[in-house]
């Protein structure tokens, strides 16, 4: 069997599970679908979060790891200072003692000071003897030392099965603190609020000034942690509501708040000053829990720039939060599934259901169900079969590429739910059909060969590839076709963040990525070659009307060509100068007198600064000045056209557009719909007979 070298580990794995009815969910759904993804963690650590409208709002369950019966007296001797407790009983963890309670309390605030007291005084103790790591009334957290499956062993969470409301977990790669203590295991617990983390928080040290001046300093250090304690600050002393603390954690761009309109961006604005430090920024997706003694609500954060994967699902019955969609295709194989835009949030509520969707924009279906063909509805005969549930993530890949050293150059592979490297490696002979979510890094590398998935595909598509076809029936996540250098890439639904990014020309190879539903934001950023083409098929289908990419199309483009079927707000193309270096070029057009001081006074108060607003301000001269600034400094002298294609535009791209529509069945008429359309089409003067390279403001 070939051998290949793989990278083991990505960053850490989040899930959440939320139900819409009575239903209640059991441990077995959450370890199930967190051991899906355990090799985006290691083996120092997993946990999870309970939280069940079971409780009571007197009753407080406490949870707490132990090294011995000294620390178990400090932490007992404390609570009973302010009340009862009604039950205690301590089990065997794999790491530590685990000191479990009920304390009947009315006092919110005094039990929560004597925690922090508790915890403060541990803290203290460098070998880390003791923490109160789980409390409240509606939440119980489990966790421990262990890949995912190993923590439900030791908490008991599979020989006693748990049922509860809604559910987040956690499979952890420690990067800001180490893992030999189960206190820095997520979920982080706080109250009625418990989170779980991938990626970093660099705001952290803001973050910890705004806990400290608020008097919560019993923390143990990890950034992760003060994201549970600032959103049980927010909600239960400040009365927030989980919308406007997903607005302050999400930390949007605030040249985007406009899209919002004014009376909601100027509350969101004032949201940002009154809590200024506790605004989340660096690279992470968080989904935090929250209950209340009527309902628990479930909230999914994605930076601003969504450098962390996160997807959202949703049945009749359940609404899902996760790392990877294959998480909830074990749950929930007919699941709408799709990803959340960059600087946005998703809020779910066991009362009220889906409440942010994550997107500006209607929800673009990744069911595909009309067009997706089910595995056993194919025929397969002539096919070598191999079933995926028999392989780990590093095996299958090498059994295929055996199956294929042996002449067998036609391989379908069933079962497939987020195994990593499929198709490394590939030769140009063979074909490979994979059913159900292939997982990161799918293609990369390859020389040649045909890959069809009958589903989704997860991260990173076709990284550097050099040639061969790529034919997705569902949708792509992020950063598809990263530094492609030849072949073809079909996406029947949408795409994630960054697809193209780099995406260039080698030799005599020019790449193509045609995209049937829509991109989200930096779609082609950096890219120096190729063809990119969305399509918004699925937009038509579903008589969606916004536009079909996000933001920061296109920054950094040097060659290529980029179609995009529809009309595209300038304001989503490149980067946009901020507003200081745009006033200081007025300043200096002010000294030139190119412009007047009147000129200046109409756009000093404008708070978001675009071309849009400058050309309808300034004198027809001053605009061109202007509009260089934008082009040279920040859009790479890029060419920007709405129009119909062109007689040049069909021969570059109807023969492709044709293929892709008989790959996915696509009618003539939607065909002939297509090329009859208004593109918007970007381009660089390497790529077009032009003699001027500025960004046309043309309607």
């Amino acid at each position: 069997m070939t051998k290949i070298n793989y990278s083991s580990h990505d960053d850490c794995g989040v899930f959440g599970i939320i139900s819409k009815n009575s239903n209640k969910i059991s441990s077995e759904l959450i370890v199930k679908a967190t051991e899906c993804i355990r090799y985006r963690g290691s083996k120092y650590g997993a946990g999870y979060a309970a939280f069940s409208l079971d409780g009571n709002n007197q009753i407080y369950k406490i949870k707490a790891f132990v090294e011995d019966d000294d620390t178990v007296d400090l932490i007992r001797n404390q609570l009973l200072s302010i009340s009862e407790i009604k039950s205690q009983n301590v089990t065997k963890l794999a790491s530590m003692n685990n000191w479990n309670a009920e304390i009947h309390c009315s006092d919110n605030l005094k039990f929560t000071d004597t925690i922090n007291k508790i915890n403060a005084e541990l803290v203290q103790d460098s070998n880390y003897k003791g923490r109160i790591y789980s409390f409240g009334n509606f939440v119980d957290v489990y966790k421990d030392i262990g890949y995912p499956i190993d923590v439900a062993r030791s908490t008991g969470l599979l020989a006693n099965p748990v049922e509860a409301d809604m559910w987040i977990s956690h499979t952890r790669q420690p990067t800001n603190s180490p893992g030999l203590f189960p206190i820095w295991s997520h979920p982080f617990n706080s109250n009625n609020s418990a989170i779980v983390h991938n990626g970093d928080i660099s705001s952290f040290g803001a973050n910890i000034e705004f806990l400290h001046s608020r008097g919560i300093d019993s923390l143990v250090g990890t950034d992760s942690e003060v994201v549970a304690y600032i959103i049980d600050y927010l909600t239960r002393v400040e009365n927030l509501s989980m919308s406007d603390v997903g607005t302050i954690l999400s930390n949007p761009y605030e040249n985007f708040l406009d899209d919002w309109g004014i009376v909601k961006s100027d509350y969101i604005s004032n949201l940002f000053t009154k809590y200024k430090g506790s605004q989340l920024d660096g690279p992470f997706t968080i989904i935090a829990g929250n209950a209340t003694s009527n309902d628990l609500q479930m909230l999914c954060l994605v930076d601003r720039s969504k450098l962390r994967p996160a997807v959202i699902g949703e049945d009749d019955n359940y609404i899902f939060m996760a790392s990877e969609e294959c998480q909830i295709r074990l749950l929930s194989p007919s699941a709408d599934i799709w990803t959340p835009s960059p600087g946005r949030f998703v809020l779910a509520s066991k009362r009220d259901g889906l409440i942010e969707s994550g997107r500006n924009n209607l929800i673009f279906s990744s069911d595909h169900s009309n067009y997706v063909k089910e595995f056993s509805k194919l025929d397969s005969s002539k096919d070598v079969v191999l079933d995926g549930k028999l392989f780990n993530t590093f095996e299958l890949n090498s059994v295929i590429l055996n199956n294929i050293k042996q002449g067998n150059d036609s391989i379908t592979v069933k079962n497939v739910s987020g195994h990593r490297y499929i198709g490394v490696g590939i030769t140009q002979k063979a074909s490979v059909n994979i059913h159900g979510t292939p997982g990161n890094c799918m293609a990369n590398f390859n020389k040649g060969g045909q890959i069809t998935v009958f589903g989704s595909a997860q991260d990173n598509v076709a990284d550097a590839m050099y040639e061969g076809e790529i034919i997705i029936h569902g949708d792509a996540r992020d950063v598809l076709g990263q530094a492609l250098q030849g072949g073809r890439i079909f996406v029947r639904g949408n795409v994630g963040n960054r697809a193209l990014i780099q995406m260039r020309e080698y030799r005599d190879k020019k790449p193509v990525v045609i995209i049937g539903g829509r991109a989200d934001d930096y779609f082609g950023e950096y890219m120096s070659g190729g063809l990119g083409i969305v399509l918004g098929i699925a937009k038509e289908e579903q008589k969606i009307s916004s536009q079909l990419v996000g933001n920061f199309v296109a920054t950094g483009m040097l060659r290529g060509k980029i179609y995009i079927r529809g009309k595209v707000n300038q304001n989503s193309i490149a980067l946009s100068p901020s507003k200081e270096d745009v006033m200081n070029y007025l300043n200096f057009l002010l000294v030139e007198k190119i412009i007047s001081e009147n000129d200046i006074s109409k756009i000093q108060n404008i708070e978001h600064i675009n071309l849009e607003i400058l050309e309808q301000t300034l004198p027809e001269n001053a605009f061109s000045k202007v509009k260089k600034l934008f082009a040279n400094k920040y859009s790479a002298n890029l060419i920007v056209e709405y129009r119909t294609l062109n007689d040049n535009d069909k021969l570059n791209i109807s023969s492709h557009i044709e293929d892709f529509c008989n790959v996915f069945n696509i009618s003539t008429e939607t065909f002939n719909s297509i090329l009859s359309s208004e593109f918007t089409i970007i381009a660089t003067p390497d790529s077009v007979d032009s003699e001027t390279a500025v960004i046309s403001s043309e309607e």
